[in-house]
């Protein structure tokens, strides 16, 4: 099975020079890179785009009185079988649904997602949380959660998590800087801090992103939001890595991007809706991949408006919006967000969005107007997700020497002799200083 967060274009060339090495393309994963054969040869789908251990606390909002969201005592109510409906009509209501834990995520990713990628060598997935909504907010804490995740869950899972700029930090060209080099240096080197204990190889993420684009109609971005997206193109940029961007797409987002130096045939716009400014044949004509999630739980019943809100409400309008994406460069996800979106709280689950393309391919379902997809969503991720890494070159050896208190010579430390409180390079200079009584040495020392 595969379930990744993927988009763009083949690289290039897929092959980076630097100076006389030449460094492969590889997809990185939370365990380390993977050639991206490896993935082609995966027999299950692509899902692109999970929002995988996330705290959306921040967008709590309160149903109105009559909407029943509420319990009687005035708490907020707990997502469970008896009440998925009224946690869909309201999904912002209740902190419950607001946030998935690494024990909600494991029982997704270990229970329906495991036993049907049992006919398959691996599963591929990628975690695409805004990093507003991390939980933990710390890179290397949330990123180390995810390599557990993919280490309890087994062989059946590759993981691959992105990065992006933490959430209203930017300010002024000088932290752009800065925070273009974190950007690049999470993606060569690793989150800092995410050294693992046992092996010490730190986390790396696989791609930048996701960035969600602010909403056109509310007029020109905020300065941090556009020196977000501005962070992101010139890492984008500067690592050859995939970007993924979510929402409606405005000119100013195609100005920042190009100031920016990104390379749109690297970049995956998911969701993006019929009323985005930018149209998404423009950004096909741009040679970018576009991406789709279903609405949760085959249609849209929100009363409650909500960021990320898919702009598809019904199973019918997804699957038409994704047949009609580019050949090559269309990408798939089930865009897990919720506790309702989940197997366990009476949600469609990981393998919603798969289940669905195959029941249209079968002719079940959706009735003979619906044509079927025929895009190869598999390879379209590998290709996007594809980049030349170059691993970083490795510590220099600090080598600590002792200099020989009787004839001046250094020697490493470790391979010294030592008598009282004097270093010595061999036993013959501490014989000769013995025999001197321990006087001082010829430089009066």
């Amino acid at each position: 099975w595969l379930v990744a967060f993927i988009g763009a274009a083949t690289m290039a060339a897929s092959v980076a020079v630097e100076g006389d090495a030449v460094a492969e393309p590889v997809i990185m994963t939370v365990l380390g890179p993977v050639p991206p054969a490896d993935v082609s040869a995966v027999s299950g789908p692509a899902l692109c785009r999970e929002w995988l251990v996330n705290d959306q606390k921040d967008l709590l909002q309160q149903a109105t009185a009559t909407s029943g969201a509420k319990q009687e005592d005035g708490t907020v109510g707990l997502v469970e079988l008896a009440s998925v409906m009224r946690s869909r009509r309201w999904p912002l209501a209740s902190l419950h649904n607001l946030h998935l834990s690494h024990e909600d995520v494991l029982a997704e990713l270990a229970g329906p997602l495991k036993r049907r990628a049992l006919g398959a060598r691996s599963c591929l997935v990628v975690a695409s949380t805004p990093r507003a909504f991390w939980n933990p907010v710390s890179s290397s804490d949330y990123s180390s959660r995810l390599r557990a995740l993919a280490r309890e869950v087994g062989d059946t899972l590759v993981l691959v998590v992105g990065t992006a700029p933490a959430p209203g930090q930017l300010a002024g060209e000088e932290g752009l800087a800065a925070e273009v080099s974190r950007l690049v240096s999470d993606l060569r080197v690793g989150f800092e801090g995410s050294a693992d204990t046992e092996g010490g190889e730190k986390v790396r993420p696989g791609f930048i992103g996701e960035l969600q684009l602010w909403d056109p109609l509310t007029g020109p971005p905020a300065p941090h939001e556009r020196l977000a997206l501005l962070a992101c193109a010139e890492a984008q940029h500067a690592s050859g890595a995939a970007l993924v961007l979510s929402g409606a797409v405005s000119e100013d987002v195609m100005a920042v991007l190009s100031e920016g130096g990104a390379d749109l045939t690297r970049c995956a716009f998911f969701d993006v809706p019929p009323t985005s400014p930018v149209s998404a044949a423009r950004l096909v004509d741009a040679g970018a991949f576009l991406g789709f999630c279903p609405p949760g739980g085959s249609a849209d019943v929100a009363w409650q408006d909500y960021p990320g809100r898919r702009p598809w409400r019904t199973e019918e309008a997804f699957v038409d919006a994704l047949s009609s994406g580019p050949s090559g460069r269309t990408l798939l996800g089930s865009g897990l967000r919720f506790r309702t979106d989940l197997s366990a709280f009476g949600g469609p689950g990981i393998c919603y969005a798969p289940d669905l393309l195959a029941a249209v391919s079968a002719g079940v379902g959706l009735g003979p107007a619906i044509p079927p997809c025929s895009h190869d969503l598999r390879q379209a991720a590998v290709n996007f997700l594809q980049y030349a890494w170059k691993p970083p070159p490795p510590p220099e050896k600090i080598i600590h020497t002792i200099e020989c208190h009787w004839c001046g010579a250094r020697k490493p430390e470790g391979d010294h002799f030592s008598k009282f409180t004097f270093d010595y390079c061999s036993p013959k200079c501490l014989s000769n200083h013995r025999k001197a009584a321990y006087e001082p040495d010829k430089n009066g020392r």
